[in-house]
């Protein structure tokens, strides 16, 4: 049975799925009241020597459902 609640995260409109998702070990998200910027963290495993994978760039567009 898995315990971990639903999260899905997409970026640049490719959702996170299979093996980049099973390396995914937690996700933070700060909704900040007013107009200051809300923040996430989005943190992966990567133990994988054979499946590494990159970061995406800068302002590439983050999309988090929980």
């Amino acid at each position: 049975m898995d315990f971990r609640p639903f999260t899905r995260v997409t970026i640049n409109g490719v959702a996170l799925t299979g093996f980049l998702f099973s390396q995914l070990t937690s996700v933070r998200v700060t909704d900040t009241a007013g107009f200051v910027s809300d923040t996430a963290e989005i943190t992966f495993a990567n133990v994988s020597a054979l499946k590494r994978f990159s970061l995406p760039e800068p302002g590439a567009e983050v999309k988090i459902e929980l």
